[in-house]
């Protein structure tokens, strides 16, 4: 659990860094057994990934982005383990370990999680 908790310091360090894009690791759940550390932007909102993108590659386009906003920036460099992306239409994506990061649209208020598994391949940033 210690290491769990260091790792998520440093994530919410990192990012506290730029002060435009503030991404959280947050604790959620009643009990300790239950609980689990996720990944959200600032807004406490669920950031996902999806198993279809290559690495540093976004393949969620049209219908698929409608549901699956990218979790966009204007900034040119973020520390690691944070990269950005350029997405086709010129949008800079946020990646974790190369992994583009989402929203969903059903999520409808912070720490909503009911994308997570969505046609097993849409997934949560979970630490454990």
């Amino acid at each position: 659990m210690k290491q769990i908790l260091a790792f998520a310091l440093l994530l919410t360090l990192s990012f506290q860094v730029v002060a435009s894009e503030v991404v959280q690791v947050r604790l959620i759940g009643t009990d300790t057994a239950n609980s689990k550390l996720i990944l959200t932007a600032n807004s406490g909102m669920t950031l996902y990934t999806f198993d279809v993108d290559g690495v540093n590659e976004s393949r969620c386009f049209g219908a698929c982005l409608a549901t699956w906003p990218a979790l966009v920036t204007e900034l040119s460099e973020l520390p690691l383990p944070f990269s950005i992306i350029t997405r086709p239409s010129g949008e800079k994506q946020i990646a974790l370990n190369g992994s583009p990061l989402y929203f969903f649209a059903g999520d409808t208020k912070a720490n909503d999680v009911n994308g997570d598994g969505l046609g097993g391949v849409w997934h949560i940033i979970k630490f454990q």
